[in-house]
């Protein structure tokens, strides 16, 4: 008798042990959830707030922490932790974004708004082909055409096009350029050409903007400064870092580009 009560508690342990631990797992699983979705509506709430304060700043051009910005209270969110700044150091590079046949971008070469205080007068570099490298017979090989404009009211105007295909199965002229077809990778994109060390100040050195022309096929176009050399600012960068009442921050950049002149008014199409 004494043997079978001792398997009896035995058995009456192992049972015991065996529902306490999976009450245990389901207790952990179901408090692990808890805090995983806790924290999925912590992370939501800081994006939010982040985004909310780039609106802010755009909408107001004010900056700093969110309670001297004018947020008045937010949900989950420390006011006095967070905030927008602005960012104003100049590089030597700059990444256009995605142009499609045509297309163009504006691309500053003195101080915005005046384009009167410190005119970029030195030499630039240009990459472009950031997709497949295509064919010419085709026209799936992009080239770019550049304008740069030295007045606004008495236009004055230099012209360059770089053209990969040398066999002017696309485009010629006298100002035609031909790239180099190497790889690179310039702010973080890959290009498959490159022209160095364009002057764009003669015959004048005081330009206002570049007229960046996409023709033939998308591409981004990297543009690159001496060594040592800054490019002037293309655009406003904001960066709005939110942080939630229990500690949890999300970061958030934004570029805003400034306004981009219709090209038409100083470029006629082909």
């Amino acid at each position: 008798m004494k043997r079978q009560s001792g398997q009896v508690l035995l058995v009456t342990v192992m049972l015991l042990a065996t529902a306490l631990t999976f009450v245990l797992a389901v207790t952990f699983r179901s408090t692990t959830d808890t805090k995983i979705t806790k924290l999925e509506e912590e992370n939501q709430r800081a994006l939010a707030a982040a985004e909310a304060g780039i609106e802010k700043a755009i909408k107001t051009g004010i900056t700093g922490s969110f309670s001297t910005m004018g947020f008045s209270e937010y949900a989950g969110i420390d006011l006095s932790s967070s905030s927008v700044s602005e960012e104003t150091t100049t590089a030597d590079n700059f990444v256009t974004p995605l142009l499609k046949s045509d297309e163009q971008y504006i691309f500053y070469l003195a101080d915005y708004p005046g384009l009167s205080l410190h005119p970029f007068t030195g030499n630039l570099t240009f990459y472009f082909g950031s997709s497949a490298v295509g064919s010419c017979s085709t026209r799936s090989v992009p080239a770019i055409e550049l304008t740069v404009v030295y007045s606004i009211t008495n236009i004055a105007t230099k012209r360059f096009i770089i053209e990969p295909c040398a066999d002017g199965k696309k485009i010629s002229g006298d100002s035609l350029l031909i790239p180099t077809q190497e790889s690179n990778n310039i702010g973080g994109v890959d290009f498959n050409y490159v022209y160095s060390s364009i002057a764009i100040n003669p015959p004048n050195t005081n330009p206002k903007v570049l007229i960046i022309r996409n023709l033939f096929a998308s591409t981004r176009v990297g543009v690159v400064g001496a060594v040592g050399s800054s490019l002037p600012l293309q655009g406003k960068t904001y960066v709005s870092e939110a942080r939630s009442t229990s500690g949890v921050a999300k970061k958030v950049r934004f570029f805003q580009s400034y306004p981009q002149i219709p090209a038409e008014f100083f470029i006629t199409s082909f």
